[in-house]
């Protein structure tokens, strides 16, 4: 069934939004984040059925776990951007609020 293949795709759509910004130059680096948003949601909605964990669960032990890890070193990566962001904004607005 269908239900079999949805985890598999949702990660291999994360990982090649990626590959997408990094070839297309034309792509803002901003868009990684808004492309991946409904992929991440819509792994919220399927992880809460039994069935979809479970195929997450075989994809991970199986063929799919190199897959699996280049989405996990994305999710931190783009943490990690996101936090260095925040910290620079932060930042600035200390910066500017002083100089004036």
């Amino acid at each position: 069934p269908l239900s079999q293949h949805l985890i598999p795709c949702l990660i291999n759509v994360f990982i090649a939004v990626e590959k997408a910004i990094m070839s297309y130059y034309d792509l803002s680096y901003r868009y990684k984040y808004e492309l991946r948003l409904p992929v991440m949601e819509l792994f919220e909605l399927t992880l809460q059925n039994d069935g979809h964990r479970k195929v997450l669960n075989n994809f991970v032990r199986g063929f799919g776990s190199d897959r699996f890890l280049k989405l996990l070193t994305q999710l931190i990566n783009d943490s990690n951007s996101q936090t260095e962001e925040a910290i620079r904004t932060v930042k600035e607005f200390h910066q500017n609020k002083a100089e004036q």
